[in-house]
């Protein structure tokens, strides 16, 4: 079942605050978050709210279903008076591919009308930044069949996208009892999708696998669910911290806080992909605004 992170901040007077409480709860106790469809009580009324730092609070809670929509009422006690702050927000995906679908995520987090193009754009740019930098999406392509003494081969896959670097090539060769060798590359074409191999496979009827590393093109707003359902709050993460650093929505202190969230779940992610690179990886610079 998936989770999901609710995250807010306390300011008073354009100040990030400490609250002196800082809870889940509606004015009459009744919930801290609930679904909006039946009203279920996901969190009871009265649970504490994490501190991350100075005036930043989160609480995280397992989806009852995928897919659900919630209503959250934060709860802060600060000189005497309670402020209580009504947010609604998007829960965890079964199979999401559609990167418009953290939309949710970011309104909750940036206070003020949000224009829908440019919110869009930024998580486009945001999720192409965070693919970019962090190398995550990582695919095998379908096989391709060696022609003998053929040197070029041209790479098929269907996303919308460039690729961005061949991770490694290998061939199957049961000859000498490794049905694995790893192959050299010389070039990838510009366009990225033509790959010249050396030395010459020689027989015809092998299997080249080839796994690369793609990134999205600006356009582009479908990705792989495993990246939006693992990575998703880091596109979120982004996105806000860009917002915060424009107009209207401007908040240097806002802004500081989620990219410190962002450059985390970089260094995360970053982890995961990390592998020992041989000399048979290639980058490719293709364009990646169209």
């Amino acid at each position: 079942m998936s989770q999901t992170t609710f995250r807010i901040q306390f300011i008073v007077d354009n100040v990030l605050t400490d609250a002196t409480t800082a809870t889940l709860s509606d004015a009459a106790a009744v919930f801290g978050i609930k679904r909006t469809d039946d009203d279920a009580v996901v969190v009871a009324a009265g649970t504490a709210l994490t501190r991350e730092s100075l005036g930043c609070y989160k609480h995280t809670f397992t989806d009852p279903a995928d897919d659900l929509t919630y209503e959250v009422a934060s709860n802060f006690v600060f000189d005497g008076k309670t402020t209580i702050i009504r947010d609604n927000i998007t829960g965890g995906s079964s199979a999401n591919t559609n990167l418009y679908d953290l939309s949710p995520r970011v309104q909750t987090n940036v206070r003020g009308q949000l224009d829908v193009p440019y919110l869009r754009q930024t998580l486009r740019k945001s999720a192409l930044e965070f693919i970019m930098e962090s190398g995550i999406w990582e695919e095998e392509l379908a096989s391709i069949v060696s022609v003998a003494d053929q040197t070029t081969y041209t790479m098929v896959f269907s996303h919308d996208a460039f690729i961005h670097e061949v991770v490694k090539v290998r061939i199957d060769d049961d000859s000498d009892g490794d049905d694995q060798i790893r192959w050299n590359i010389e070039e990838v074409d510009v366009t990225g999708t033509i790959i010249r191999l050396i030395p010459v496979i020689g027989d015809a009827g092998k299997d080249i696998n080839i796994t690369v590393r793609f990134v999205p093109k600006e356009t582009n707003t479908q990705l792989p669910s495993h990246i939006l359902d693992r990575w998703g709050h880091a596109i979120v993460y982004l996105s806000v911290a860009s917002m915060k650093e424009q107009q209207p929505w401007r908040d240097p202190n806002g802004a500081a806080y989620w990219n410190s969230l962002y450059r985390e779940a970089l260094g995360k992610a970053k982890i995961e992909t990390r592998r020992e690179r041989g000399p048979g990886n290639l980058k490719i610079r293709p364009r990646l605004f169209v």
